[in-house]
C-alpha cells in the first residue's frame, strides 16, 4: 500500500491550496491540471498580446486576520494586495448605486440614492453584519460540514461551548430566507420604487455572490456576502494569477509535483492494495493512497458515482457569455482610467418581442494591462447565460445569430458606462460557454444557487468513498476565490484527519 501520498486532480485555487498545506504537512503530493499553467479560473489568458484575467478580479479575505490572509500567513506566502475603498458601482435604470468599504460613507450613498427607505436599510445591513460576525466566529475553529465522525462531532461541541452567543445567534437563521430578514424591516415585498430599486440592487450582488436572488437566498449567506464588500475587496498586484503562481512554488519548495496538460483519462480504486491508480495517458499510473477531486466534475472511472453527489441535483446550469476588449487609456474619464481597477454591474432591462440569451446584469470592470502597451486598458464584459442556450451541436447560423445578439445586448448595457464603448476599443473578443468548454472543460460557472434549502445539502469535502476527497466552490460555497480556497484547506485538513494547526507567522 502507498502511505501518505495523494493525487490532486485539477490545479485551480482549490486544488493547489491543498497541495500546499498537505506539502507542509509532510505528504507526497502529485497535483494534475489539464491546462499548461497553474489557477483555473484565478489564471489569465493572451488575446492580441494581452493578458486577461479567466475569471475574478477581486480578491476577498485578506484584511488583517482574515480568512484568506490567515492562510497564506500560514504558508509563509506574501502577496501585494490593495484595498479597494470604491470596489463597485451598480447600475440601475433610473440611478447608480455606489458600494463603499466605509461604512460612515455607504450609509450617505443609502440616503442619497434611496432616501425614503435608508433608515430601513441601514438596519438590515447592520443585521446582517451582526450575522456575518458570528458566522466568522464559527469559522476560526476549522470545522467540516456535514459531521461525520467522531472528530467532527468533538470540534462542534466545543465551538457550541466555546461561541455559544454565536451559535445560537445564527441558529435562527439556518433555515431562514433572505425575504424574511427583508419583511422585517418592511423592504420586502417591494412596493415603492425605491423598494424595488433596491431589491434590483441587491439581486444584482446576491447573483453575482452566491448565484441567486433575494427571494430565495439564504439568509446566513446573503448576509455574508453584503458584508464582504464592508471587510474589504482586493486586488492583487499581478492578477490573481500572481496567487496561483505563489502556491506552485510553494507546494514545489516542499516537494510536491505539478503535471501540466495531464488529463486524467481513468481513476480507479484497488481494494486489494487500498491505493488509487490515475492514469493520464500511455505512461505508467501514478499510484497514491488518497484523491482529491478539484475540477468541480466527477472523475472518470468506475469509481466516479461517489464523487457526484454534489454536482448531481446542483450542477451549476449558469454559463459566462463574455465580451474582451483594449481600449487607449486616453479614451477613458480620468475619475475612471486613474481608479483601476474598478467594477460595474449593470442591470439588464426586460426584452419585448424577442428572447434573451442573458439574465441579470453584466459585470464590466477595466483593469490595467499587464502585457505590451501599458497605455492601453482591458476591459472585461460578463454575463450570466443558460448553458442550453449554446449546446455544441447547434447548426453554425442559430449560434452566430445568438452570439451576435447576446454581443449586442452586452455592448448595449456597456454603453450605459461609457457610450460607444466597443467603437472606441482597438480590438474586441467574444466568448461563450462553448468557448469556456473549449478552455477550461467546463460549460457552468461559479457555484451552487445558495437557497436556505441548498444550504442543507452541501456535500463537504468527504464523499462516500473513505480515500476520496473533493474541494471547489460547489463544496465551500462563496465568492469564488475565498471559496476556493478555503475548500482546499478542509479537504486537505479531512486527508491528514486531524485539525491543521495554522501558524501565524
Amino acid at each position: 500500500m502507498v502511505k501518505r501520498s495523494v493525487g490532486i486532480i485539477g490545479g485551480g485555487l482549490a486544488g493547489l491550496t491543498a497541495a500546499a498545506f498537505l506539502t507542509q504537512e509532510g505528504w507526497s503530493v502529485d497535483v494534475f491540471e489539464r491546462a499548461d499553467a497553474p489557477g483555473g479560473c484565478a489564471s489569465d489568458y493572451l488575446l492580441g498580446g494581452c493578458r486577461f484575467p479567466t475569471g475574478a478580479t477581486i480578491a476577498f479575505g485578506l484584511e488583517e486576520h482574515g480568512a484568506l490572509q490567515k492562510l497564506l500567513t500560514a504558508l509563509d506566502i506574501n502577496v501585494t494586495a490593495h484595498v479597494l475603498h470604491h470596489p463597485l458601482d451598480i447600475v440601475l435604470a433610473d440611478r447608480a448605486v455606489g458600494i463603499y468599504t466605509e461604512t460612515s460613507v455607504q450609509t450617505q450613498e443609502w440616503q442619497q440614492k434611496f432616501p425614503s427607505i435608508a433608515p430601513q436599510i441601514s438596519r438590515l445591513f447592520h443585521q446582517s453584519q451582526l450575522i456575518a460576525d458570528s458566522l466568522y466566529a464559527l469559522a476560526k475553529v476549522q470545522w467540516s460540514w456535514p459531521l461525520s465522525s467522531w472528530h467532527d462531532v468533538w470540534i462542534a461541541a466545543s465551538t457550541l461551548w466555546q461561541y455559544p452567543r454565536s451559535w445560537w445567534g445564527l441558529a435562527r437563521y439556518f433555515t431562514q430566507p433572505w425575504r424574511s430578514l427583508l419583511s422585517t424591516y418592511h423592504l420586502y415585498p417591494p412596493k415603492t420604487p425605491d423598494q424595488q430599486a433596491f431589491m434590483q440592487m441587491l439581486d444584482a450582488l446576491l447573483i453575482d455572490s452566491i448565484q441567486t436572488t433575494s427571494e430565495n437566498a439564504s439568509a446566513l449567506m446573503a448576509s455574508l456576502a453584503l458584508d464582504m464588500y464592508r471587510r474589504g475587496s482586493y486586488t492583487i498586484t499581478g492578477g490573481l494569477r500572481t496567487l496561483a503562481d505563489a502556491l506552485v512554488q510553494r507546494i514545489e519548495r516542499s516537494g510536491g509535483r505539478l503535471h501540466y496538460r495531464s488529463i486524467v483519462k481513468m481513476c480507479r480504486w484497488d481494494e486489494s492494495l487500498k491505493q488509487w491508480s490515475i492514469s493520464t495517458g500511455p505512461q505508467e499510473p501514478n499510484e497514491c493512497s488518497d484523491v482529491i477531486n478539484a475540477t468541480g466534475r466527477p472523475l472518470p472511472g468506475p469509481s466516479a458515482h461517489v464523487t457526484h453527489t454534489p454536482w448531481s441535483p446542483m450542477t451549476p446550469s449558469t454559463g459566462a457569455f463574455r465580451v474582451d476588449g483594449v481600449i487607449a487609456r486616453r479614451h477613458l474619464p480620468m475619475p475612471l482610467a486613474s481608479h483601476l481597477p474598478r467594477s460595474f454591474q449593470i442591470v439588464l432591462p426586460d426584452i419585448t418581442g424577442r428572447p434573451s440569451y442573458l439574465h441579470g446584469a453584466v459585470y464590466l470592470t477595466f483593469h490595467h494591462n499587464l502585457c505590451s502597451n501599458a497605455q492601453d486598458i482591458l476591459w472585461t464584459a460578463t454575463a450570466h447565460t443558460a448553458v442550453q442556450y449554446w449546446h455544441p451541436r447547434l447548426p453554425r447560423s442559430v449560434y452566430h445569430a445568438r452570439k451576435e445578439q447576446a454581443a449586442a445586448q452586452v455592448m448595449a448595457a456597456c454603453d450605459r458606462v461609457l457610450p460607444h464603448l466597443a467603437a472606441l476599443s482597438s480590438a474586441v473578443y467574444v466568448a461563450t460557454p462553448v468557448t469556456y468548454y473549449r478552455f477550461l472543460h467546463k460549460h457552468g460557472v461559479g457555484g451552487i444557487p445558495l437557497t436556505a434549502q441548498q444550504l442543507l445539502h452541501i456535500a463537504g469535502s468527504r464523499t462516500a468513498h473513505p480515500h476520496l476527497y473533493q474541494a471547489g466552490d460547489t463544496v465551500f460555497p462563496g465568492p469564488g476565490t475565498l471559496s476556493a480556497v478555503l475548500s482546499g484547506f478542509l479537504a486537505a485538513q479531512n486527508v491528514v484527519g486531524h485539525r491543521i494547526r495554522l501558524r501565524s507567522s
